[in-house]
């Protein structure tokens, strides 16, 4: 009971929990345990349980909203007023200015309804984050993601295959046609084009089991002023769940501490809403996958 309640109320609350548990001059019974636990802590277990509640269920409500706007295509005309909209709406950075980070969300049985959501503490700042990091020179979005998290909590992890529509396209060789090897083990699995919004087949979305970045998120870096740009890959355990401070950097190390949350605890925990939001998205894919898919997905 200890074990959960510092799961929902926080550190500061579960410090609390041995006085009142060990008070007195012999040790309490395990039915008086039992009773002084409930009648200090219950209301508020249920309290911050309910408002875990209700902050995933928004947040899956608004990020859901978002998935299914009507897609459409247009005819378009490149006439100067087009020009001139392209002009006012695009985004210009120098290298100096952008900072490229690669995150999970690394999710613990995620064919199953007890999912588990990695989350890190970040001692420095004093807030819940998921794991992320900036990419080295030269190297995979994907990759830097999975290397990311491995040392930010100990975790070796690998992609989490997910059904999601995507404006990604299956390879094509220089003749234009879709390259063997690759296009053939994408029509393996099950897929159609036209997915997320309207449904239609010419919306230039395809609806695939992919492990690609299923998310993404910008905001200016509070230290440099730099637009950090975060790219998000699902992922799971490689095996073990726990963390081997081996795997850690070592400045990780210091400032870094990993726990498991269920999902709906993980949303209502983290401080940003682009890092509810991943969070959310993520299993909301999961859910909507089948039993064949998910047998599909352990093979790759």
């Amino acid at each position: 009971m200890a074990i959960q309640a510092a799961a929902i109320l926080g550190d500061s609350k579960a410090t609390l929990i041995p006085n009142v548990l060990e008070s007195g001059t012999k040790p309490a019974s395990p039915e008086v345990r039992r009773r002084k636990f409930e009648t200090a802590y219950f209301p508020e277990i249920v309290a911050a349980a309910d408002k875990a509640l209700e902050a995933f269920d928004q947040v899956r409500q608004d990020v859901v909203r978002l998935l299914h706007r009507p897609w459409g295509k247009r005819e378009v005309s490149w006439t100067d007023a087009e020009w001139d909209r392209l002009e006012r709406q695009s985004q210009r950075y120098n290298t100096q200015a952008l900072m490229i980070s690669c995150g999970t969300v690394t999710i613990d049985k995620a064919s199953s309804r007890d999912r588990r959501i990695l989350l890190i503490w970040n001692k420095r700042i004093g807030a819940w984050q998921l794991p992320k990091g900036r990419r080295n020179i030269d190297e995979d979005f994907a990759v830097a993601a999975l290397r990311e998290t491995k040392e930010e909590t100990g975790v070796e992890v690998r992609p989490l295959y997910l059904r999601f529509g995507t404006r990604f396209t299956i390879p094509t060789n220089s003749r234009g046609l879709e390259d063997g090897e690759v296009a053939q083990r994408l029509r393996k699995r099950p897929f159609k084009t036209g997915g997320g919004g309207d449904g239609g087949c010419d919306n230039g979305i395809m609806d695939v089991l992919n492990r690609d970045m299923f998310y993404s998120s910008e905001y200016p870096d509070p230290a440099t002023g730099a637009m950090r740009h975060i790219y998000w890959y699902a992922a799971k355990p490689d095996q073990s769940t726990t963390c081997t401070r081996d795997l850690m950097g070592q400045e990780d190390l210091l400032k870094m501490e990993m726990r498991w949350f269920p999902a709906p605890e993980a949303v209502y925990r983290l401080k940003m809403s682009v890092e509810k939001e991943a969070v959310a998205l993520a299993v909301y894919y999961a859910e909507q996958m089948s039993e064949e898919e998910w047998r599909y997905s352990q093979q790759l």
